[in-house]
């Protein structure tokens, strides 16, 4: 196996290796998984093959006639030799190009490619052991993995953290019962501030990188935030100072962290402290929140100003859960009308899945395991992803469908499955769209003007052409929105949604469930305001119920059996953070 690699060069990227160091061994088993991850590799780049030229055995060499002349032992030793010598190489060179030989080989490249990352992710940079591996044409071995040649002292040394954490943890604890016992100032506090100090004397986001943390201290760190948690919400001897310091401390630590699962957690902690009548306010809780905004300024107002007033924990989270709230908004890609072009002309779509009906516009190919670059999709500013469907809305406001035709869900004027995207015939640039994801597919598109249209499968009058006829084409719905200019549209299972520029709310489609939100259990075949409803500002169709967001953010209303409220609000948060925690 020493020319395994021979007939490759091997150029690893650096901004790869963080998606390669999660990848599981265990893949490689599976023979389609090997497939896919190493046609990664050679889109990347980071593998090119060698073209090499086939060996000729036209010119072997011919055995002299032995009638004449009788062969030393010698002689008869080399062209022995010499036939072994030919016959090996050949047998070598059939074995390797056989399709198990070229699985095995791809496997090889494959863990070479996970190993290499997980020393670039694990390892010290600096270690030149760790430093990709130079574009050769032939490949020798696997680089040694560097031993730890300071064991023992970083045994010492964990040990000496966790014991120092663990009676500084049980000192602060005394203290506090202790100072509640005789009514004297505590000690902790002390501690407490001069940790804050510390750490907001820190370089920005410099625990963000846990590449550059090592084990014992991302551990340490999970230690000190768990237990300045439980002084929060379950250590009763603590004072109200001592609470509202171990506040500071996790916000502060949460901002240097730089990630939205440690921002979730303090906001889930400072709901579970609000609701236990701690009402603990602080300066630091509204100087962080500016400091996640970049200290933008509403006009008119001082930061200064800003900064002086005291905020409470409950309106810090409530505060943070806006900002991050309109910081998402203002990333989503945006699609109003003076959008600038130039932004979506190197757009890239990625796609994966199910291709079984044309709906990835790749081809023959059924399946798709990894995520890969499409050919077919450019200059693209919303994907959307139907039932056995996908709709692109371009960046000049055309939209194209391929995948399953059925029920005229692609808005073609036919029935017929579309292998590649071919345009939707709309009167006006679309701006946004929603496909349902069931019930033979129909779909949506509001225009940059505010019309609505909608085409594909008409059962439960959920198309809001008041029947429940099958439309291939789009077709513009006229009432109520002929006479109001429409904002966002959503298509759920068998209902659907708008909301208009004034704020309302309209519903339509199969009522089961209450789930078109008037108060009754009937479908409804043309949009219809759903009546106590102001300010409206998002709306999301689901299965058998509707959720809406107010348009400042704040107020959420939930359409099905029972209202939305604040431990509904926490389930959700307690969701976000199982998300973040698994890194989805």
């Amino acid at each position: 196996m020493e020319n395994t690699y021979a007939d490759v060069e091997l150029d690893f990227l650096e901004p790869t290796n963080t998606t390669w160091s999660t990848k599981s061994t265990d893949n490689i088993a599976n023979r389609d998984l090997v497939q896919s991850m190493y046609d990664v590799l050679l889109q990347n780049k980071e593998i090119r093959v060698i073209p090499t030229t086939p060996a000729s055995y036209n010119d072997v060499q011919v055995l002299p006639s032995f009638q004449y002349d009788a062969p030393t032992v010698g002689e008869l030793n080399q062209y022995v030799i010499t036939l072994l010598t030919s016959q090996l190489q050949l047998a070598k060179e059939v074995c390797s190009s056989t399709q198990f030989a070229a699985i095995l080989k791809q496997r090889l490249l494959i863990l070479k490619r996970i190993y290499h990352a997980l020393l670039v992710r694990y390892h010290d940079n600096d270690n030149p052991e760790t430093q990709p591996p130079e574009a050769t044409s032939s490949y020798t071995s696997l680089p040694a993995v560097p031993r730890d040649v300071a064991t023992g002292s970083q045994a010492l040394l964990e040990v000496g953290v966790k014991t120092g954490l663990c009676f500084l943890f049980s000192l602060l604890q005394q203290n506090w019962q202790v100072s509640g016992i005789l009514g004297i100032p505590s000690l902790c506090n002390s501690v407490l501030e001069t940790t804050i100090d510390l750490i907001q004397k820190l370089p920005l986001l410099c625990l963000a990188n846990d590449a550059q943390l090592t084990d014992l201290g991302i551990t340490s760190l999970e230690q000190v935030s768990e237990f300045l948690k439980n002084a929060v919400l379950h250590e009763t001897a603590a004072d109200e100072k001592g609470k509202l310091l171990c506040c500071e401390i996790l916000l502060s630590i949460a901002l240097q962290r730089g990630s939205l699962r440690y921002l979730l957690e303090w906001m889930s902690m400072a709901l579970d402290a609000s609701s236990q009548n701690k009402v603990l306010t602080s300066k630091l809780f509204r100087s962080g929140i500016s400091q996640i905004e970049g200290l933008k300024q509403c006009p008119g107002t001082s930061e200064s100003t800003e900064n002086e007033k005291d905020m409470s924990i409950y309106q810090a989270a409530l505060s943070l859960m806006e900002v991050l709230a309109s910081m998402a908004a203002d990333y989503t890609g945006g699609c109003s009308s003076d959008t600038d072009l130039g932004a979506y002309e190197n757009s890239e779509v990625y796609i994966w899945g199910s291709n079984s009906s044309y709906q990835l516009a790749e081809g023959n190919q059924e399946l798709i395991l990894l995520p890969v670059k499409s050919k077919t999709f450019h200059q693209v500013q919303q994907m959307e992803a139907g039932q056995y469907c996908t709709f692109a809305v371009h960046a000049d406001g055309h939209v194209t469908a391929c995948g399953k035709g059925s029920y005229g869900r692609l808005g073609l004027g036919e029935t017929a499955n579309q292998s590649t995207p071919k345009r939707i015939p709309l009167e006006k640039p679309v701006r946004q769209l929603s496909s349902s994801k069931g019930s033979d597919g129909h779909t949506l598109a509001l225009t940059e003007d505010g019309w609505v249209y909608s085409w594909g499968d008409g059962d439960y009058g959920k198309l809001g052409h008041g029947n429940c006829v099958t439309h291939k084409t789009p077709e513009k719905i006229l009432v109520p929105f002929a006479a109001k200019v429409a904002k966002y549209v959503h298509a759920g299972y068998r209902h659907s949604a708008a909301i208009t520029e004034d704020g309302k709310l309209y519903t339509w489609g199969e009522g089961d469930h209450g789930r078109l939100g008037h108060g009754d259990n009937n479908a409804r075949y043309t949009p219809t305001l759903v009546i106590d409803l102001t300010d409206v500002g998002h709306v999301a169709c689901g299965s058998s119920h509707t959720l809406v967001v107010s348009a400042d953010g704040k107020t959420v209303s939930l359409y099905t059996l029972f209202k939305f409220h604040l431990r509904t609000a926490k389930t959700i948060l307690a969701l976000l953070l199982n998300s973040a925690h698994t890194g989805i």
